[in-house]
């Protein structure tokens, strides 16, 4: 009975096209946000900020519809990183360095040398958008029609949700696997609560990830600043954003950790980063479950002393099922 199970959602995860699983993620409340090259980079910004997202597509404006390349939050901590340095600027050099916000945003596509742009189409056989989507550095795909006129865009949250809205399509069995069982020991990149912001930033970049753990003294975790945090610095001031990039982590972040951990989801906009940790014996379910109520893109697994020992993200998760679409080919 459990490998005629297992087989059953192995194929039934790679039935389905690219489109099918975007409007099973979303229904009818897709909204696909695009850009043009020549918007500002502060636009840009600022749209992310207000509708949620972390990347988005930048058509052409010569060839509507088309695809000139992708924005994403790598980009601009990049562009950051290269406009204020790590040594606190005076007024001039800062008004300066946020004065480069008003450059067009194709000056900046991929500068982050990360999430390159992939373009599939939609009909796209949904295993194969699982092993995409699973790859290092794909945190969304682009989906054209047959004419490459692009209609959506599938990203790793969105899959993860939809693997979880038929969880009751997918093998028990692997539902049911403990977290130590299905993801290796992957390294936790931290960050000390007094550290700078900028030097957060600066490590998420040079270091090639997307999130940091905040540690204290201790090296315990007490927060996470990822490169998606760019849009919560960012108020009608543009100054804010400076002095907001070179205050310390603690000033900006509730970090008390005897605390419960709240129940409720974080509220969009807030600064207010409580790192989500779980059991190594929790199930993939349970994950997957964590995930969703939570609305984060990582959780981390700590010792009894809450200390960090290993992260598992969205593409962790895909990873897993992609597995089992392979083995039903």
């Amino acid at each position: 009975m459990t490998a005629t199970l297992t087989a059953r959602g192995s194929n039934w995860l790679r039935s389905l096209s690219a489109w099918e699983v975007l409007k099973g993620s979303t229904g009818d409340n897709f909204n696909l946000v695009s850009f043009r090259p020549t918007d500002s980079l502060l636009f840009v910004l600022k749209t992310m900020k207000n509708t949620g997202i972390s990347g988005a597509a930048v058509l052409s404006e010569k060839h509507p519809g088309h695809l000139s390349g992708t924005i994403d939050m790598l980009d601009i901590v990049t562009f950051i990183c290269a406009k204020f340095g790590v040594s606190y600027p005076n007024p001039a050099s800062a008004k300066r360095s946020l004065e480069g916000f008003q450059q067009p945003v194709e000056d900046v596509l991929n500068i982050s040398g990360r999430d390159f742009p992939r373009s599939v189409t939609t009909t796209m056989p949904s295993g194969d958008l699982l092993r995409l989507l699973s790859l290092p550095n794909t945190h969304r795909v682009i989906l054209t029609n047959e004419s490459q006129v692009v209609t959506g865009l599938v990203t790793q949250s969105m899959v993860v949700k939809w693997l979880y809205a038929n969880k009751e399509k997918l093998p028990p069995a692997i539902l049911q696997e403990k977290v130590e069982n299905l993801f290796p020991l992957a390294p936790v990149h931290t960050i000390k609560q007094d550290s700078y912001v900028i030097d957060a930033f600066t490590d998420i970049y040079e270091k090639q990830v997307s999130g940091l753990a905040v540690v204290n003294d201790r090296g315990q975790i007490v927060a996470n600043i990822s490169a998606s945090d760019v849009k919560y610095l960012l108020t009608d001031n543009l100054m804010d954003l400076s002095s907001d990039v070179y205050a310390r982590i603690a000033d900006l972040f509730d970090l008390a950790i005897d605390t419960p951990l709240p129940n409720a989801p974080v509220p969009k906009g807030a600064l207010f980063h409580r790192p989500v940790v779980i059991s190594p014996k929790n199930t993939l379910e349970e994950l997957m479950d964590i995930v969703q109520s939570k609305k984060v893109h990582r959780v981390y697994l700590a010792d009894n002393e809450r200390i960090p020992e290993r992260v598992i993200s969205l593409g962790d998760i895909i990873a897993v099922f992609a597995g089992l679409a392979i083995t039903a080919e």
